[in-house]
């Protein structure tokens, strides 16, 4: 697997903007604003929705311990991901579509990993690993391409725990919400954090790698902020400051701050369990962005200062994602990914 050693990272400090504060502040209330406004409509997910599957087959008894979750959990994940094939431990898995996103490919990762127990309202089992979008208006998905992948992971004990808490929630609040209700208002709702992060990292990338970028469909909600000024500003900031630092690629990462992750380092996938040759390839792949953005900013000032990282690199994601791994993605995202990222960092 493809690593990225971060712990020397923060010996360098972080080239910090004096302004993020205020774009970080402004952001999060439209995110918290948008959750209020999915949390109290209507909205359903499709009968035939593939989370709506997946939650039906975990078999959630809201009288269960967490214990007794957990070791059914670790292996309901196994069944329904080759049933329904999902990326796994035991599963190579294929591409999704219409899942959360519009137009892109979406690879879906099953776990079962332990958490940290908080209200069950603000459980996160859904997780963007990564995906190509830039938008910050709190729309899932925003240019409609067709190209592009999006890496998405279920923490399915976290689901069937969040379940399980509504269920007996519905209970006492006599409520006649369906459990299509619930997919749509927690787990689907609260993976608008992990998305944010890496849509505003893509804003950084996009212009430096001199990539066009769609902009921001109108919000629907006249009541959020336009951070558009200020992200603007803030992406020039990153990119001025960092063209004159010679740093690692994990020291540039670190330096890149995000909204609700400390620093862009923290996107590095970090379900460590998860280490078979089925599923090292959709970990390897998700990275290959942050690899193009911290190498590029190296090549700048010094050419060869990540060379025997990126031998190394080049040889783990060899061994990982081999001709049977691309002809799993569809045409376009696959050459995408190989001509528009890897050729640029010499590893394909």
């Amino acid at each position: 697997m493809i690593t990225i050693d971060a712990s020397t990272a923060t010996h360098r400090g972080g080239s910090f903007d004096p302004a993020f504060k205020l774009i970080r502040s402004s952001v999060n209330k439209n995110v918290l604003t948008s959750i209020d406004v999915r949390r109290g409509a209507a909205n359903v997910v499709p009968p035939d929705h593939l989370l709506l599957k997946i939650l039906h087959q975990l078999g959630v008894n809201r009288h269960d311990t967490l214990d007794e979750m957990y070791y059914k959990m670790r292996d309901r994940v196994y069944s329904i991901s080759n049933a329904l094939k999902l990326i796994s431990a035991t599963s190579y898995g294929v591409p999704q579509f219409d899942f959360i996103m519009d137009g892109c490919s979406e690879l879906v990762l099953l776990h079962a990993t332990d958490f940290e127990q908080t209200a069950w309202q603000n459980l996160r089992p859904i997780e963007f690993i990564y995906h190509e979008e830039t938008n910050l208006n709190t729309f899932y998905g925003n240019s409609g391409r067709t190209d592009t992948v999006a890496f998405i992971a279920i923490n399915v004990l976290m689901l069937a725990y969040q379940y399980k808490q509504w269920l007996n929630w519905r209970v006492r609040a006599n409520s006649m919400d369906s459990s299509g209700a619930f997919l749509y208002k927690y787990p689907l709702t609260n993976a608008i954090y992990s998305y944010i992060d890496i849509s505003l990292f893509n804003r950084i990338l996009y212009e430096q790698q001199g990539w066009t970028r769609v902009p921001d469909k109108p919000y629907r909600l006249r009541v959020l902020m336009n951070v558009e000024d200020q992200v603007t500003k803030h992406v020039k900031y990153v990119l001025d400051t960092y063209t004159k630092q010679t740093r690692t690629i994990a020291q540039y990462l670190y330096g890149t701050e995000l909204i609700y992750k400390l620093s862009a380092l923290e996107l590095i996938p970090t379900v460590s369990s998860l280490k078979t040759r089925q599923c090292k390839w959709f970990f390897d792949l998700s990275k290959i962005p942050l690899i193009l953005y911290g190498d590029t900013m190296v090549q700048q000032l010094n050419p060869k200062y990540n060379q025997g990282i990126l031998t190394a690199m080049r040889r783990e994601l060899g061994q990982s994602v081999d001709n049977t791994i691309w002809s799993r993605l569809p045409v376009a995202a696959s050459s995408h990914i190989k001509e528009d990222m890897l050729v640029k960092i010499n590893m394909f």
